[in-house]
């Protein structure tokens, strides 16, 4: 895992666990979603799509993104809780064909992501929460 360094203060980055995280969100689509998920994910890069590593930006080798703007959400999320209690929301987002594009964390609480508990990873489908 590493860390960015942000003003002087150490910043969690998402990016070493991202890989992680997507093989078990993925098992919670249906079948033919998964099966481009998981695809996406062998073939791709990941990059911190912003300054305090909460975005990360995946690059598909081969795959040329469509000009439109925007992306939509996978059909699956997760929460965990940050070292300090506070809760985090995992959300995965596709770019406008369905290929893997970002997944981001979301901390609601005042402060920067900390270190995410991973024993706390509760996944589900957005339908259905």
């Amino acid at each position: 895992m590493w860390a960015r360094f942000l003003w002087g203060m150490k910043v969690y980055s998402l990016a070493s666990d991202a890989y992680k995280i997507i093989s078990e969100m993925a098992q919670r689509l249906l079948a033919e979603e998964r099966k481009r998920l998981l695809l996406d994910l062998e073939f791709s890069k990941a990059a911190p799509a912003n300054e305090i590593g909460t975005i990360i930006a995946f690059t598909i080798a081969g795959y040329q993104r469509p000009h439109t703007i925007g992306s939509r959400l996978y059909d699956v999320e997760a929460n965990i809780l940050d070292e300090d209690g506070s809760q985090l929301d995992l959300i995965l987002h596709a770019d406008a064909n369905g290929r893997l594009m970002e997944l981001e964390i979301v901390r609601y609480a005042e402060g920067s992501v900390i270190k995410p508990d991973w024993t706390t990873l509760s996944l589900y489908l957005r339908s259905l929460r």
